[in-house]
């Protein structure tokens, strides 16, 4: 969360930063197949559109704050307009990870 708040901060300004109340839902779900389905609408229904709003009609900048969500290699992903893949699960973890 720190880095990619960082990076927006680096684009956008701090009024901007993504605040942790997003993912409080988190905390009280211990079955991890239900935490990775919530984090999954979290991020991809939540903070992904606030972020394409911020970063409306400027791809090359959201690539820059998110980097592991844009197809390298055109996987077969399903991606949108932008270019930004929706991605679940381990996936998604593993591309949270890397920010």
């Amino acid at each position: 969360m720190n880095n990619l708040n960082q990076r927006i901060v680096e684009f956008r300004g701090a009024d901007y930063q993504i605040g942790h109340s997003y993912f409080l839902p988190l905390q009280g779900i211990a079955d991890e197949v239900e935490k990775l389905n919530c984090l999954d609408d979290i991020w991809n229904y939540q903070v992904v559109p606030l972020l394409k709003e911020y970063f409306y009609g400027q791809v090359d900048l959201l690539r820059q704050v998110l980097p592991s969500f844009f197809n390298q290699d055109d996987g077969g992903q399903p991606q949108s307009a932008s270019g930004l893949v929706s991605l679940h699960g381990e996936d998604l973890v593993a591309a949270l990870n890397k920010i």
